[in-house]
């Protein structure tokens, strides 16, 4: 019944269960036959079992012993003083404390088997993205005076600042007035009207990202006591990270490398423009026919606001309906709402490949309800089929941190990767791609 629930405490003992066993062998507290009981359900080997319950029994058992001896000595209350007895209880109070942080030396010798730790560390903290999780991260490291430095390859501010939410609800704001301005009647307004110029809208979109530059600026971060190197980070040993051909040491590391737009391998694809949520913005023509292939929120929210600036949007999902990881109610009023709008959503069509035919772009999909092909014609080709974490190309592989089956970095309750001093945050942990998310856990990693 408990099954899938327990699939993950079976997966965790089935490569770590010695540990696990050792660890609860050493706290009295937990009844023996209730762990004898629990670790009987788990893919423990028997052997194992044995071996480690023997190994851990022995030291509590001689601690217990050892207070019981010290009470039954006991004649007089002033007795109660006594150094040995007193060192029996605090033996007995810190036993478990002492046991487990024993217990981590081990596991952290065996982690880092192979690799040299250096004696000196220049810094506390290096965090190696400079997005939402990584600015938080390195925002709260230098709040508390830790020597924190902060690598960015690219652009500070991510792809909030410079391609998600940021330009997104710029975009959006126009959109919607120019939808409103359409409803001027409606509403008991008169001569209301307006012409969408889509280049000065997508201008604005750029002085709006530029607006907030500062704030996730190099300057900025400088100013509040965070060393900001820009270069491109590999990650060489658990302290170590190569940028621009200086190696950095660092106490503790924070990877933030977040994602980027999944491109699929469609045949024909590289015949016709196709843009993603990371180059849409470069636009300055707009689109009569946009085809946007998926219907997730990216998709969703940019096919509204690109039918209601003055294209005609053909939006593509190959499941039955948007927006599949939310309830079917909210589901159905987007569907409804896009319609409404004028956008084409064709729902249960899986793309098969593009083709360019007398200068005429072309989509070639089948309807999965009923196998019929159909071809759609656009001008210009939005691909939001979801985004895929930033794993490759600066250390993971080396390291050997595990991956997920989702692509995403593998982390622990405290986002803590096979090595207890680096952690990972945001887009390329998940499980939610949210600027809100990455900067909580960015909190949570830092403190």
């Amino acid at each position: 019944r408990f099954g899938k629930r327990l699939a993950s405490i079976d997966a965790g003992i089935e490569r770590e269960g010695a540990f696990y066993l050792f660890a609860l062998r050493l706290v009295p507290l937990f009844p023996f036959f209730l762990i004898n009981l629990a670790m009987g359900l788990t893919r423990l080997p028997l052997r194992t079992f044995w071996w480690v319950s023997q190994l851990g029994m022995l030291p509590g058992t001689l601690v217990y012993v050892n207070a019981g001896r010290e009470l039954g000595q006991l004649e007089t209350l002033g007795g109660i003083l006594s150094p040995g007895l007193l060192g029996a209880f605090v033996l007995l109070g810190l036993f478990p404390l002492l046991a487990r942080k024993l217990l981590e030396l081990i596991k952290a010798r065996r982690v880092y088997a192979g690799w040299k730790k250096p004696k000196r560390f220049q810094r506390n903290l290096l965090v190696i993205g400079a997005g939402a999780g990584g600015l938080v991260s390195a925002y709260i490291a230098a709040a508390v005076k830790a020597r924190v430095g902060l690598v960015e390859k690219h652009r500070m501010g991510g792809d909030c600042l410079n391609t998600g939410c940021v330009p997104s609800k710029a975009l959006l704001r126009s959109a919607k007035l120019a939808h409103e301005l359409k409803k001027g009647e409606a509403l008991g307004l008169r001569g209301v009207s307006g012409e969408v110029d889509f280049a000065a809208v997508m201008q604005r979109v750029q002085r709006v990202i530029g607006d907030i530059a500062p704030h996730d600026s190099v300057e900025r971060y400088t100013g509040l006591g965070v060393e900001v190197i820009e270069g491109e980070a590999k990650i060489t040993s658990p302290w170590t990270v190569e940028v621009n051909g200086e190696t950095l040491s660092s106490r503790n590391l924070i990877i933030a490398a977040g994602a980027r737009p999944l491109v699929p391998r469609i045949p024909g694809l590289e015949q016709v423009q196709a843009y993603t949520s990371d180059s849409i913005w470069t636009l300055r023509e707009r689109p009569r026919w946009l085809l946007v292939l998926g219907g997730g929120p990216i998709g969703c929210e940019l096919a509204q606001a690109f039918q209601r600036l003055g294209s005609q949007v053909i939006q593509v999902e190959m499941a039955e309906r948007l927006l599949p990881r939310e309830d079917d109610d909210a589901s159905d009023a987007l569907l409804a709402g896009l319609r409404a709008d004028g956008v084409d959503v064709r729902l249960q069509h899986q793309a098969e490949r593009f083709e360019l035919v007398d200068g005429e772009q072309r989509m070639v999909a089948r309807r999965l309800d009923t196998g019929e092909q159909v071809t759609i014609a656009f001008d210009c080709l939005l691909l939001a089929l979801g985004r895929v974490a930033n794993v490759s190309g600066y250390g993971v592989e080396e390291l050997g941190l595990r991956l997920r089956d989702n692509g995403t970095l593998e982390t622990d309750e405290y986002l803590a990767t096979r090595f207890p001093n680096i952690y990972a945050v945001g887009d390329v942990t998940g499980p939610y791609q949210l600027t809100h998310v990455a900067a909580h856990q960015a909190w949570y990693a830092a403190v």
